[in-house]
């Protein structure tokens, strides 16, 4: 990333221009004082800036000795991505190229699926939590066991924690679960072998693996202040909604706490089954705070389900074909005609309230509102049920299997600069064969490339991305850029740094690189 001081604000350009032509020049703790100055006004770049170029007085030791006080951050994590420590087995890229499982946001932290583990970080802090969730026996501390390493989840962020499920192979519509994709699939990965017994045995071996159930996190229960040692031997008191069939799939909730759930029919040549489903927050928190002999709670049974809404007109795959947009559901696709969006309110009723020129082929949610994408690249961004603005991508351009395949696709959206990130998921379950084969796009109005960034974030700070490099990392999206506490600076960057950054595969040039920042003076 460049950045040039001339495009820094007048007034705060010629404070710069005036410090530095000082002499002598201020000591370390002047700079810094200005630097802190900046960065109250809301001037993150001045402020970095100000730190980074102690380095040309006073050397780089003592620039990011600076950085570290400035940012609480130790010198060894900038531009390495989150601070997550995990194993190539367990690399949290897995479950997004081979599950689509991004990030979730909850309670100020963004929280990433490592093997059976839940991760929670933040961009103001050098540690990361973890707890045991997708197992047996669930726990507060996380690496209690590794059973559930590769078995998929979907997640959804839910008031003060988060829903999830297990999908059943046999019954997932996309092929990468299904018998004959898991035969094809690195024969002498264990995790293919296990995920391929699932599948043709239709068990999972833990106790709490029911593929029709929901199963609600409350990160309340989390004590933070209890010692790793304690904190392992504490369970997790799981709740759980069930239903008469497998869940297929789950959107986000709407402002309600409404979810979306789709269900396998008991006939399989008909469609899945929709419904709407919402708890009781205060009596599911009741129920949750109460000392229960129980670990694991069955909702329905303490009447803490609101309401349970089977919409019979409907036919949303939850495949890139509903978006969570306020106080509504925008829907394409779902047993309608092809060119028609839908509003689906939280009581079931519904409306057509838009329609394309063009068949459409996605709705995607951004942090701006929802979006709508056609055939043509037509694209619309909605604010409530009306569309403010529209733009084209073209679409057309990308190979036509991801074109014809956009359901298997993870899909973001940067409005402000008219980016479309498409990234196909994939069969490969080790992270240097994913690596090696990334499918992924960065789609504008005029052109499409092969982006180093994969993904941008679809939530209010914290946010993160996913580049090439198979990590997540601290997004910016007014600077379309690496949070600069995040970012390694060219100006204090060692021989060691440059080592494990741009050794990376498929990395950019050094002033195209998100990781990395440097000065155009």
């Amino acid at each position: 990333m460049r950045v040039s001081i001339r495009d820094f604000d007048a007034s705060i350009y010629q404070q710069i221009r005036a410090f530095l032509s000082v002499r002598p020049l201020p000591q370390v703790n002047h700079w810094e004082s200005l630097a802190h100055k900046f960065y109250t006004q809301g001037d993150a770049r001045a402020a970095y800036y100000m730190i980074d170029k102690i380095a040309s007085t006073y050397g780089k030791d003592v620039a990011r000795a600076a950085l570290e006080r400035f940012t609480q951050l130790p010198p060894f994590l900038r531009g390495r991505g989150a601070p997550i420590d995990t194993t190539p087995q367990t690399h949290p890229a897995l479950y997004f190229w081979r599950d689509g499982l991004r990030p979730i946001q909850s309670q100020n932290q963004c929280l990433i699926r490592i093997g059976s583990n839940v991760v929670a970080i933040n961009p103001h802090t050098p540690t990361a939590r973890s707890f045991h969730i997708f197992d047996a026996i669930p726990t507060q501390t996380g690496f209690a066991g590794m059973g559930n390493i590769h078995r998929p989840i979907e997640w959804v962020a839910y008031g003060d924690g988060f829903i999830y499920f297990e999908p059943n192979p046999d019954f997932d519509s996309n092929p990468k679960y299904n018998s004959e994709s898991n035969s094809n699939i690195e024969s002498n990965s264990e995790s293919n072998s296990n995920i391929e017994s699932n599948s043709k045995s239709n068990s999972i071996p833990e106790s709490h693996s029911n593929h029709n159930r929901l199963y609600y996190v409350d990160l309340r229960q989390i004590d933070t202040s209890l010692p790793l040692e304690i904190a392992n031997k504490v369970r997790i008191r799981l709740s759980y909604i069930e239903f008469d069939t497998n869940i297929r799939h789950i959107a986000p909730p709407l402002a309600d706490g409404t979810i979306f759930v789709t269900l396998a029919s008991p006939i399989p040549i008909l469609s899945d089954i929709c419904h709407l489903v919402r708890l009781h927050r205060d009596k599911t928190r009741a129920i949750l705070d109460d000392d229960f002999d129980s670990e694991c709670i069955d909702l329905r049974q303490y009447g803490a389900i609101e309401s349970d809404i089977v919409l019979p007109n409907v036919e949303q795959s939850l495949q890139n074909d509903c978006v969570a947009h306020g106080d509504v559901y925008l829907t394409c696709c779902g047993g309608m005609q092809n060119r028609e969006l839908r509003f689906i309110a939280p009581d079931g009723s519904w409306r057509t309230k838009f329609i394309h020129d063009a068949p459409v082929c996605a709705v995607i949610p951004s942090p701006l509102g929802a979006v709508s994408l056609d055939e043509t690249g037509r694209a619309f961004l909605f604010n409530g049920q009306n569309p403010i603005d529209d733009s084209n991508f073209a679409i057309d351009q990308l190979p036509d299997d991801i074109r014809s395949e956009l359901a298997n696709c993870s899909l973001s959206i940067d409005w402000n600069d008219k980016k479309l990130f498409v990234a196909k998921r994939t069969k490969f379950t080790k992270i240097d064969d994913i690596l090696d084969n990334i499918q992924a796009y960065c789609i504008t109005p005029e052109s499409i490339e092969s982006n180093y960034i994969v993904q941008t974030p679809t939530y209010p700070s914290p946010s993160l991305a996913i580049l090439r490099d198979g990590s997540y990392h601290f997004w910016n999206d007014a600077t379309d850029s690496i949070d600069f506490a995040w970012q390694i600076s060219k100006e204090t960057a060692t021989a060691e740094d440059w080592h494990d950054i741009l050794s990376t595969k498929n990395s950019p040039s050094v002033e195209d690189d998100p990781r990395i920042r440097w000065y155009v003076d």
